[in-house]
């Protein structure tokens, strides 16, 4: 008997003390949003449900409730409906004071809403046209194929102790550089191995049915190009891998950081924004620049020079050109949250493509030009 009244004693106990923390937690809540924000002046309500009485026993529909209170209580209310808190407006001066002059209150929330990663967006668009132009239609392994490139970019980024110091390059076999790279690299082989194995195929069953709708892409080229008597050189299948993983590199990672760097910099400088857009949007074509960025010059660099210059240059310049024009033709593009151009984070992270350290977020506008025709004319 005394050990179960001890029992119940203790449980009491605790769940009044559970309950003390409740009402404090609560209590505690309440003073905080009082301090921070000032709220509308509310009505008398009950518990739980709050003013929700006022609203369904009045025998009005729910809008006419809110107006009669309005003329009771005022313009600017604050009704307790349940667990949630609304504040009524009903007047025209403070809709006004609410949509327009504190508008900003809300309007950093919403704009986060309507933000988009355009860095995320960039890569993958990238992706899947760089993918298209090496390998044509969606194939076995393509996947696979740029989450492989992706591996073996991150390993080979930054410093390694047998790159610096080639007398201790035994350490990468050690620390397992050396046979995570070869691993990597024999996947890679295997796949484009497959793909090109498919494409082969393709175009024995094409020359069969003379098919001559079906389109060619940079698989398809170099292994015509192979059958070709033509050339000086022997193309092997090595070549058509190395190849193919440059273009890659070029078009996909290369351009993409490309693409982002540059609409981070268009951002931070509006007046350049602005000029940019107008020129692709009415076109004046000038080409006035001094510095030429193919190799010719040595100020920049982006794709090498000489005999080390990337074979990818022509495909990576194309999407970076055709890309970034269609970003700035048929969108407009701002800063979220209120940020200024000048406060635009622009930390860069060490890699083999110097990517931003983090991604850009962007608000971005849909722009109708055949719209804007039509309402002009």
């Amino acid at each position: 008997m005394s050990i179960t009244f001890q029992l119940l004693s203790f449980t009491s106990i605790l769940t009044c003390f559970f309950f003390l923390l409740v009402l404090v937690a609560y209590w505690k809540r309440n003073k905080a949003r009082g301090t921070i924000l000032k709220s509308p002046p509310g009505l008398w309500k009950l518990p739980l449900i709050g003013n929700l009485h006022q609203l369904i026993t009045s025998g009005s529909l729910p809008h006419s409730s809110l107006r009669d209170l309005a003329k009771k209580h005022g313009p600017v209310m604050r009704l307790q409906l349940g667990e949630v808190s609304a504040v009524i407006i009903s007047s025209p001066k403070a809709a006004r004071e609410v949509l327009k002059t504190h508008e900003l209150c809300l309007h950093k929330g919403l704009t986060f809403l309507l933000s988009i990663n355009l860095s995320k967006n960039l890569f993958a668009m990238t992706n899947t046209v760089t993918s298209r132009a090496a390998f044509g239609e969606k194939c076995k392994g393509q996947d696979e194929f740029i989450t492989l490139v992706k591996e073996i970019m991150v390993l080979c980024s930054g410093f390694n102790v047998p790159d610096l110091y080639p007398s201790l390059k035994f350490i990468a076999s050690i620390n397992g550089m050396k046979t995570a790279l070869k691993i990597l690299h024999q996947k890679r082989d295997s796949i484009l191995q497959d793909i090109i194995d498919d494409h082969k195929m393709n175009m024995i069953t094409t020359s069969t049915t003379n098919d001559s709708s079906c389109k060619e892409d940079l698989v398809d080229v170099l292994l015509k190009l192979q059958k070709s008597s033509d050339l000086k050189f022997e193309i092997t299948t090595k070549h058509i891998k190395a190849v193919t993983s440059e273009i890659y590199l070029a078009g996909g990672e290369a351009a993409a950081t490309t693409l982002e760097w540059a609409m981070s910099e268009l951002l931070r400088n509006p007046k350049v924004m602005e000029k940019a857009q107008a020129e692709v949007r009415k076109p004046e074509r000038f080409h006035d620049s001094s510095v030429d960025f193919k190799g010719n010059d040595f100020e920049f660099l982006p794709f090498g020079a000489g005999r080390r210059m990337r074979p990818g240059i022509s495909f990576g310049i194309a999407i970076v050109e055709l890309e970034l024009a269609q970003l700035l033709y048929h969108f407009d593009w701002k800063l979220p949250n209120e940020v200024k151009p000048e406060e635009l984070d622009m930390t860069e992270n060490f890699g083999s493509t110097c990517r931003r350290k983090n991604d850009l977020y962007l608000n971005v506008t849909p722009r109708f030009p055949f719209l804007m025709e039509t309402c002009s004319q």
